[in-house]
């Protein structure tokens, strides 16, 4: 019976010191919340400036898109003395379709800043631009940067400042992801392509794409020859005009494919410009071995055979050959594909005439299929491929406006394209015998998506964030 009070007591002072602690806990919140304000203000008071300034060169007066090297120093001046350090980042510039200048930062894979005269007072991962003075314009060589941008960050160290200086080097064209392996998503374009046109999108662009193979046949030995010709909707390695042979904006074909180099200087960066569309870009040029590092995608390896030519090669053992230089002595120079050999030698051969068009694909057994062009007004465009067999079949095709309108395969399969009224060459529809395929893209700053309907009616949606 003694038993009771007694538990009956430790239940009371348990329950005694369970409300002091409660009060106690409140009030170390109170007093934590109030410590923190403290240190907020002092913290705030005692913020300074962390200047990054672009200081262009005057001579640097016109960059073209391209990936550009930028190589910067900074000197932070603190309570501690200073600290002079340096480093360098890869970016790649671009014109988008809204006309802006976009920059990415290639190296972190973080798309950094899109520029243009009128943009100001915008934050990136903390970093404020403050002053524009920087002019950015779009021209036939590229990109004009006149000035110079200024950007501060601040930080929370007392006496604590700095600035950087920049300098833009180097002149490869990007890395578009819009390459024939690069990653992608939706549509109905899985393996290779065959019979009529088939759509897709570029997962790192989200960016539409479309194949097709009008015209092909495969010889007893050899390489295959398929004519395969490919859209790209951010295709960004062409030309405003072309110069050589050509399908119209945003498309290209699977036998073109050049280098770009610059003949004043041997050990400079170089690219290729690969067999349906995007490039590779290929630096660390060896003197010794008159080659450059495999490209981490490919694996292939380009090597100089003389002062205007090169050689792709393929792990495989095969290559493609490149030895037809446009004349140009100043960068980029192109430098064209003139055969494409299989890893057992055997080669297919590519000729051309005086205005760079092919004319010719030769198999080889020596069988020629045959590349005509005959719009009087637009010479460059390819309007049919015969292939060399006495059946006589061929694809060709048809422009409206200089845009590539339709394509009729070799036994008469058609794929009609509608191209958007915003001058972007942008296709909206894609008509095959199974019905219209819809598309509508956009873009956020440097969000971009593309979405596409098929004719059923069932939609797909790829975005890149």
């Amino acid at each position: 019976m003694s038993q009771k009070p007694l538990a009956g007591a430790r239940r009371g002072l348990t329950l005694i010191w369970g409300r002091g602690n409660r009060q106690l806990l409140i009030s170390l919140v109170y007093l934590a919340v109030g410590i923190f304000v403290w240190l907020t203000l002092q913290t705030v008071h005692a913020e300074n400036r962390f200047i990054f300034e672009t200081a262009l060169s005057s001579t640097v007066n016109s960059v073209p898109p391209g990936t550009y090297n930028v190589n910067y120093t900074y000197v932070i001046s603190g309570d501690n003395g200073q600290f002079i350090g340096d480093g360098s980042s890869v970016f790649a510039c671009n014109v988008n379709d809204s006309g802006q200048i976009e920059i990415r930062n290639t190296g972190g894979g973080v798309d950094a800043l899109i520029w243009d005269a009128g943009l100001y007072g915008y934050t990136f991962y903390g970093w404020r631009r403050v002053v524009t003075d920087i002019s950015l314009a779009t021209n036939s060589a590229g990109v004009s940067l006149v000035s110079q941008t200024h950007f501060e960050h601040t930080v929370d160290n007392s006496g604590v400042s700095a600035t950087a200086g920049v300098t833009l080097s180097g002149n490869v064209p990007p890395n578009p992801y819009t390459k024939p392996c690069d990653r992608k998503n939706g549509g109905n374009e899985e393996g290779c392509c065959g019979g009529m046109a088939r759509y897709s999108a570029h997962s790192m662009l989200a960016s539409l794409n479309i194949e097709d193979t009008p015209l092909r046949y495969s010889p007893p030995r050899g390489p295959a020859i398929n004519f395969t010709v490919t859209y790209n909707q951010r295709e960004s390695q062409q030309p405003q005009t072309f110069s050589y042979s050509n399908l119209g904006s945003k498309w290209t074909f699977n036998w073109l494919s050049y280098v770009t180099d610059d003949p004043n200087n041997a050990s400079a960066n170089a690219a290729v410009y690969v067999p349906g569309g995007g490039a590779e870009n290929f630096s660390g040029f060896d003197s010794g071995s008159q080659t450059y590092p495999p490209d981490p995608q490919s694996h292939a390896v380009l090597a100089r055979s003389s002062p205007t030519s090169y050689e792709k090669r393929f792990p495989d053992g095969s290559k493609q050959v490149f030895n037809l230089s446009d004349g140009s002595t100043s960068s980029p120079r192109k430098i064209f594909m003139t055969q494409w050999v299989d890893p057992a030698g055997n080669a297919v051969t590519l000729s051309f005439d005086s205005s760079f068009r092919i004319t010719t694909i030769t198999d080889a057994l020596g069988q020629v299929t045959t590349l005509s062009y005959e719009l009087s007004g637009d010479p460059l465009k390819i309007t049919k491929v015969a292939e060399p067999f006495p059946t006589g079949r061929s694809a060709t095709f048809t422009y409206t406006n200089g845009q590539l309108t339709t394509i009729t395969d070799e036994i008469g399969i058609q794929s009609i394209f509608t191209y958007a009224a915003d001058g972007t060459n942008f296709i909206s529809s894609l008509q095959t015998p199974y019905g219209t395929n819809n598309f509508s893209t956009g873009q956020s700053g440097t969000n971009k998506w593309i979405e596409m309907t098929d004719p059923l009616g069932g939609k797909e949606r790829v975005e890149f964030r």
